[in-house]
């Protein structure tokens, strides 16, 4: 369904684009100063409406250069006559004006038009609509039953568990439990999850496994665990699969401290982790 969304979102921008113009007023240019365009994308093409070209090439009224997303306008004399320029972009993006002698400006900005702005207010406006259906995903996870018991470790008298894992077509959704036995807080100073792919059959054992590390979207929780209380922790990772003989591997790092428990999920068990409905 989100890409679904996303894909809307795209061709809705992608149409807007072709057919987005902005008026970009009144250019003043005159013979001794250029005024120089600078705009988001490269330039596609040019047109002045009253600017002839001549047999040599050049032209009658106003010289230009162009290169990448940036224009540079002259004017041969006081005469020229005032005349419509369009500027397109690569992007599909329309620029319209007047061109006229003037004593103008040095440089016009067009980087930040306002139809771009508001493409990406728009664009930033889904991205947090697609993150909270995230996290409402995970909150649902957080308040479920245990579903899982053997994934866990026991050090120092703090219990380390992973709870519930769930998977969507993008994230997988997890929640850690922290059960402090211990007369001291443990302080959380980050979560490493990565997953390690094991080594090929028929080499020697000194061969390197290849290991890929994880980085989540999103995380939520305290970032200490009191003791003698539980601590819940969720996260959203992005999903990922690890090989037949791989596992998924989840440490604990304590500030300034020593307590560093890892927790291995062997593949055959990754496998099983169940489907959001």
């Amino acid at each position: 369904m989100i890409k679904k969304i996303l894909i809307h979102f795209t061709l809705i921008l992608s149409w807007h684009f072709v057919d987005a113009q902005v008026d970009m007023g009144t250019i003043e240019v005159n013979e001794n100063y250029s005024a120089t365009l600078m705009f988001a994308d490269d330039i596609d093409f040019v047109a002045i409406g009253n600017n002839p070209q001549l047999d040599d090439g050049t032209f009658e009224h106003y010289e230009l250069f162009k290169k990448e997303n940036v224009l540079v306008i002259n004017s041969y004399s006081e005469e020229v006559p005032e005349t419509s320029i369009t500027i397109r972009l690569i992007d599909g993006e329309m620029f319209y004006g007047i061109l006229k002698h003037g004593r103008g400006k040095l440089m016009y900005n067009f980087k930040e038009t306002g139809i771009k702005i508001q493409a990406k207010a728009a664009e930033e406006k889904l991205k947090a609509k697609v993150l909270k259906e995230k996290e409402e995903k995970l909150d649902r996870l957080m308040t479920q039953a245990q579903e899982y018991f053997s994934y866990g470790i026991e050090e120092n008298s703090i219990e380390f568990v992973i709870k519930n894992i769930k998977n969507d077509s993008e994230n997988t959704y997890m929640k850690i439990t922290i059960n402090n036995g211990s007369a001291s807080n443990y302080n959380i100073d980050g979560i490493l999850f990565k997953y390690v792919e094991g080594r090929r059959k028929g080499l020697k054992k000194t061969e390197a496994k290849t290991e890929e590390r994880i980085y989540p979207e999103f995380q939520k929780g305290p970032e200490i665990a009191n003791a003698y209380s539980s601590t819940d922790i969720g996260v959203i990772l992005p999903l990922f699969t690890v090989g037949n003989k791989g596992w998924f591997q989840i440490q604990l790092r304590e500030k300034n401290g020593t307590r560093n428990p890892l927790i291995e999920i062997k593949s055959s068990e990754i496998i099983k982790i169940k489907i959001f409905e």
